[in-house]
């Protein structure tokens, strides 16, 4: 059979408020007996208590009732001026119970007679455990309360206010943040709502207040944006989000909201806005210079060098008769060839930069001129359908969707090793509508992308920003091995009539 063990002792610093070394000694004995590792020391005065205080740390005071010059009211003053929350416990030889009443409301936390000592041992463990929970609590409340004014000052910062009504829906609760949101001071909160409600936009307040019925209603949440009027007369956009909670006491439902400011964020949007629309008028306006210089270097190759080119073909074909035959003839054949070779791609120059029929014919025909053109170069079959007809559009809405379609069939003929190219042209209302497929093998349109945002490609780019610039989009659609899709919409904004 083996011992049961004896438990260890608990260490206890003891500080001890006695004029007899005796009694002190006693009361040691007392506490080392009830399982306390006691360290002590004595103190009879005011200063010597103080200074013991500030030595080091204590766990508990034990303090007689009456010493010379000295008692234990004094010494409680003594340690509450320390600032130090330290269980005072009163042992006295004598102490009648007005006495002991009397300390215990100034601060004392129990009192026990020298002639019986048996509840010593006890009354300190229960002392220093509360005061143990006390310190805690202590420390919990200041996280707390550091919690909370760190999230003041980040709501403050982050311009964000907060309100919370709980059931029955009548008790209105407002952060400190909220009212700097609106440029108040924070008023009794039975005046609040309207408070609040004065400085909404007219124009918003309507909106907002039903909103808020709505979630009263039952509604789980919403999410509004509006103005308000600060008192220093500044206008502030705000964003609002709130929603609905089951209230602590799991009885009827919280509403709970969250205001914040959205005014800096407003200005950089619009601003943006802003330089979006000048980038894209300059870009019109680039696009539009860009055309006329294709426009003017078209007639000019057409003009100049295709009708010189065209003269120095028939010249050297006049020369023919005289030449006869031998190696002279071989050359002024060679050179004939030479000049139709350039004479035709100066004319397919002139085509590609400006296909007259754009401007004389409309853009169903160039579209399909260009088409059937490249298709029957590259052998590729094509299928060509159309409901536009000699309908006109806007100049710039034909060029552009003549670019797009263009560049397809470009990107088809030189990547898609396609053998079949589809193209749909449908004018629908307020939209143009057209889709060019291929049953090549593909690509990864999201790598396409990346590259394209690496700047290491342009064409995808190049197709996108020439449709937003007049309101529309491109749509790829792609995979490796199953073809492509390009869909092109567009307005159809200065659609004219059919002739």
């Amino acid at each position: 059979m083996g011992e049961t063990p004896i438990p260890a002792a608990v260490p206890l610093a003891a500080l001890l408020v006695e004029d007899s070394e005796s009694d002190a000694l006693l009361v040691v004995r007392q506490l080392r007996r009830a399982g306390f590792d006691v360290r002590h020391a004595r103190v009879e005065s005011a200063e010597s208590l103080l200074a013991a205080l500030h030595q080091r740390r204590w766990d508990i005071v034990l303090s007689d009732c009456s010493l010379p010059g000295f008692d234990a009211r004094a010494a409680l003053e003594v340690l509450h001026g320390s600032g130090q929350d330290i269980p005072f416990i009163v042992i006295s030889g004598t102490i009648g119970d007005e006495t002991a009443i009397e300390l215990m409301r100034t601060g004392a936390h129990d009192y026990l007679m020298k002639g019986n000592l048996s509840r010593l041992g006890p009354a300190v463990q229960r002392e220093i455990g509360e005061a143990r929970m006390r310190a805690e609590r202590r420390h919990t409340l200041a996280a707390l309360s550091d919690s909370e004014a760190s999230l003041r000052e980040a709501q403050r910062i982050a311009g964000l206010g907060q309100w919370r009504i709980d059931p029955p829906g009548e008790h209105l609760w407002c952060s400190d943040t909220l009212y700097a949101l609106f440029g108040l001071e924070r008023v009794d909160e039975q005046h609040a709502r309207h408070t609040l409600l004065t400085r909404i936009h007219p124009d918003d307040l309507a909106a907002m207040r039903q909103a808020h019925r709505e979630l009263q209603a039952g509604a789980e949440r919403f999410d509004i944006e509006y103005r308000i009027l600060r008192t220093d007369g500044s206008l502030r956009h705000v964003r609002e989000c709130a929603a609905r909670a089951t209230a602590e006491d799991g009885n009827g439902a919280r509403l709970i909201g969250t205001l914040y400011d959205i005014t800096a964020q407003k200005a950089a949007g619009e601003a943006l806005q802003a330089a979006n629309a000048r980038l894209r008028r300059l870009s019109g306006r680039i696009l539009d210079a860009q055309e006329a210089e294709r426009r003017e270097v078209a007639r000019e190759l057409h003009d100049q060098i295709g009708q010189a080119l065209t003269a120095v073909k028939l010249e050297l074909q006049g020369m023919a008769p005289s030449v006869g035959d031998g190696p002279a003839a071989h050359r002024l054949a060679s050179a004939i060839h030479i000049t139709e070779e350039a004479l035709a791609q100066v004319r397919g120059l002139s085509l590609n930069l400006r296909p007259p029929q754009l401007d004389y014919m409309g853009l169903e025909a160039s579209l399909r001129w260009h088409a059937e053109r490249q298709c029957e170069r590259a052998g590729l079959t094509l299928t060509f359908h159309s409901s536009l007809g000699p309908t006109r559009l806007d100049t710039r809405i034909e060029i552009v969707c003549f670019r797009l379609v263009q560049e397809a069939v470009t990107n088809i003929v030189r990547h898609a090793a396609a053998s079949r190219v589809d193209i749909e042209v449908e004018l629908s209302g307020p939209r143009l509508e057209v889709c060019v497929g291929d049953d090549g093998h593909g690509f990864d349109v999201a790598q396409a992308r990346r590259r394209m945002l690496e700047g290491r490609s342009a064409g995808l780019l190049g197709m996108e920003e020439r449709a937003a610039l007049i309101g529309g989009e491109v749509a790829i659609e792609s995979a490796t091995g199953h073809g492509t899709r390009v869909r092109v919409v567009l307005p159809a904004a200065g659609e004219g009539t059919r002739g």
